[in-house]
């Protein structure tokens, strides 16, 4: 019997602690956040709107080639939106975000014509208006998006900031102009003209591909959120 009530004085004492603790957890986040520990639940999410499209190629009427898509140099490949690709962030969450360019490459600037990243280097065959406050880092080939450090201040977090109910969110250019050249020189010699579009009388038709990517801020890996290409 009296291990019976000994047994009972212990589970109830440990009862008795565990009360003690939850009572103490609850009031400590009551008394950290000032509201009580169910309305502590909030939905965020990582959103973005994108306008404009890559274009598709235009096709020979007749003739030998008739029906063959090719590329048209010097013309804006981003065909609607007004020639730009936008994105609109809708973020509730601070987001970076990050984009990459591929391209082919017409005649025989490259070996093999293998798709490449867009630099924006000397040697590339693409021209590429970039938006504002991408910026390029070259170890990976990505543009980032930052916002500037405003004069005397601090280097704002990278990416895009969260957005609240009170916020009326306007697009960010990311793209404002897409074309292959129709001449290129490199260092003073023509390495691209227009007749390197027609390798062995076939009009050029490579694709160009960009990448957009995602994640919140510092806590998970880049997810790709969208892509554009004019195949």
């Amino acid at each position: 019997m009296k291990g019976k009530k000994l047994l009972c004085m212990v589970l109830s004492l440990a009862a008795a602690c565990s009360l003690l603790l939850i009572r103490d957890s609850a009031a400590w986040q009551n008394t950290n956040t000032g509201v009580s520990p169910s309305s502590l639940i909030v939905v965020d999410k990582m959103a973005f709107q994108f306008e404009g499209k890559l274009g598709s190629y235009l096709e020979y009427p007749e003739g030998t080639n008739q029906g063959d898509a090719y590329v048209v140099t010097e013309q804006n490949l981003i065909v609607t939106n007004g020639g730009r690709i936008t994105v609109t962030n809708h973020s509730t969450i601070p987001t970076e975000a990050r984009f990459k360019i591929y391209y082919d490459t017409p005649g025989h600037l490259y070996a093999n014509n293998a798709a490449i990243e867009y630099s924006g280097s000397d040697t590339d065959s693409l021209s590429v208006d970039i938006g504002d406050n991408w910026i390029l880092n070259t170890t990976d080939g990505y543009y980032y998006y930052q916002l500037p450090t405003p004069e005397g201040g601090s280097a704002p977090p990278a990416g895009f900031p969260a957005v609240s109910s009170s916020d009326t969110p306007t697009p960010v250019d990311v793209i404002t102009n897409l074309m292959y050249l129709d001449e290129l020189y490199v260092n003073g010699a023509d390495v691209l003209n227009h007749a390197d579009y027609f390798v062995g009388g076939d009009p050029f038709s490579g694709e160009v591909h960009v990448i957009f990517e995602a994640k919140q801020a510092d806590l998970v890996d880049w997810t790709q959120i969208t892509t554009w290409a004019t195949s």
